[in-house]
């Protein structure tokens, strides 16, 4: 009996000192657990000693994204352009998925590859941007870790109709912890193509963002809303200070995606071609 209560309990912790995005439980989150690991996951995050100058990404640390122009040489953007339409366009390895709304009819043509392993041979210019030396410095500095793993895929977003939802066009925040992404633009993005935006400061710890952890933890166990918690009030009032990612191709654009976000709003034909780079770590891995 002893040993099931103590492996009850060791479960449960796991569970709780995981990355999951929340946990479905209303008695705990109404007594503050979504709270809790907010707070722990920002203060470990500021524990972390990595004993390497962060200069590089001051931007990023301090209001949530940065932009770097032209980050590739003009030869390699143009191998590594040239293997994107290949590859978003074969048919055995890009798929058309959802966007979340469980229908593939869903307003948006989202077609996405993945860039695995056993793509090195055919399309080498794309395997090697996990390995390029300033990404990996740059998602490394953000995560405070030497050791990360860098998940690599095309994307290519067209706009079918407007008048269904979408629900990445909601703000919302990825999860209750610093996590990032970046994305190399293929094509130049107006704003007619409904650029990234993104809130300045929003990943900051604040009273705001704990009363929310808080309340959207409740909705998620009460009205079954997503973990990726979504902000869809004040929406005219967040994009006035948004930033907006309308960029020129071979640009890269990184992101703590734990601050409020979204894609914007595009003209039905739109079209926006990139490369998308995540990682997300479980914050309290050190000390699990």
């Amino acid at each position: 009996m002893k040993t099931r209560i103590k492996e009850f309990i060791k479960n449960k912790l796991l569970l709780i000192f995981s990355g999951e995005k929340c946990i479905k439980n209303l008695f705990l989150n109404f007594l503050g657990l979504q709270v809790f690991r907010y707070l722990f996951a920002k203060l470990f995050y500021n524990l972390k000693n990595f004993n390497i100058s962060e200069n590089e990404i001051n931007e990023l640390k301090n209001i949530g994204f940065q932009v770097y122009p032209n980050f590739f040489n003009p030869e390699e953007f143009k191998k590594i352009k040239a293997e994107y339409y290949k590859l978003i366009n074969d048919d055995k390895y890009a798929k058309r998925v959802d966007q979340g709304s469980g229908k593939i009819d869903d307003g948006i043509e989202y077609i996405n590859a993945n860039i695995d392993d056993y793509l090195n041979e055919e399309y080498p210019a794309l395997s090697n941007i996990k390995n390029n030396p300033k990404i990996l410095k740059y998602f490394q500095l953000a995560e405070k870790k030497k050791e990360i793993k860098i998940n690599t895929r095309l994307e290519s977003i067209k706009i079918l109709d407007n008048s269904l939802p979408d629900p990445q066009k909601d703000y919302h925040y990825d999860t209750f912890h610093n996590t990032f992404k970046a994305w190399i633009f293929i094509e130049e993005v107006k704003t007619k193509d409904g650029p990234f935006h993104y809130v300045p400061l929003s990943h900051k710890l604040t009273f705001l963002r704990v009363w929310n952890e808080w309340k959207l933890s409740i909705l998620y166990c009460t009205k079954n809303i997503s973990s990726s918690f979504r902000y869809n009030i004040n929406k005219e009032f967040l994009d006035k200070n948004a930033f907006k990612a309308n960029t020129t191709e071979n640009t890269l654009v990184v992101a703590n995606t734990h601050g409020l976000h979204r894609r914007g709003d595009a003209e039905i034909g739109a079209k926006r071609n990139s490369i998308q780079l995540w990682t997300r770590e479980n914050p309290f891995k050190i000390f699990i």
